[in-house]
């Protein structure tokens, strides 16, 4: 957030180090300079240490600040999780994978920890929900969000990469049902019911939200 410095600890993701990070812009901390020996070879764990316990700063609150884009990234995926159960089998399967899913040891783990792992799993549902929507209905809104929502995945975590099976995936299961495709886009309405048309759309509409 300070210097656009990606070189540390750049493996977690630019996203996720910038969620777990913005709550901290708002305290009077203390940064080790640039020209620190740590920023020069880039020594993430050294620099944490002197950035936490050599500066004065308080290490307890800022680790509790930390921890709160974990945590709303988990929010946000337990709704995640209980809106694709809901769809799919009505509101009481619903509830019953929102209580499941929160009490998962996983999700207990990781969801009070400033790490990339929940904000990964956020990113990657709802990146998977948003090309769903797309692929049941082409709109501008749409395909933005399928193209912001898999830009966040892939900047959450290098891990992030496994978005790409897991949307072929969805596209073949996508592809096998015999629904129509609405298309509503400036200037062009149409409702697509011929399955290898409805393909051609989707790889095509597709292509432009990566491409975004």
């Amino acid at each position: 957030w300070k210097f656009d410095d990606y070189r540390i600890n750049a493996e977690n993701g630019v996203l996720s180090t910038r969620a777990g990070a913005w709550p901290l812009l708002f305290l009077p901390l203390q940064f080790p300079a640039r020209d620190h020996p740590h920023w020069k070879d880039c020594n993430a764990r050294a620099l944490g240490h002197d950035f936490f316990y050599s500066l004065g700063n308080d290490p307890d609150r800022m680790l509790a600040r930390a921890r709160l884009g974990s945590l709303a990234a988990a929010v946000v995926l337990l709704a995640l999780i209980a809106a694709w159960a809901g769809g799919l089998f009505g509101r009481g399967a619903g509830g019953f994978a929102l209580l499941i899913a929160a009490f998962s040891p996983t999700m207990l783990a990781q969801a009070g920890l400033a790490t990339s792992d929940m904000i990964l799993a956020c990113c990657l549902l709802g990146a998977l929900t948003a090309w769903w929507f797309l692929w049941h209905k082409v709109t501008l809104l749409r395909l933005g969000l399928a193209a912001v929502t898999a830009g966040l995945a892939f900047t959450a975590k290098m891990s992030g990469a496994l978005l790409v099976p897991l949307l072929v995936l969805l596209l073949v299961v996508r592809c096998t049902r015999r629904t129509p495709l609405p298309v509503s886009l400036p200037g062009w309405k149409l409702r697509v019911r011929s399955r290898p048309a409805v393909a051609g759309i989707l790889l095509a509409v597709s292509a432009v939200a990566a491409a975004g």
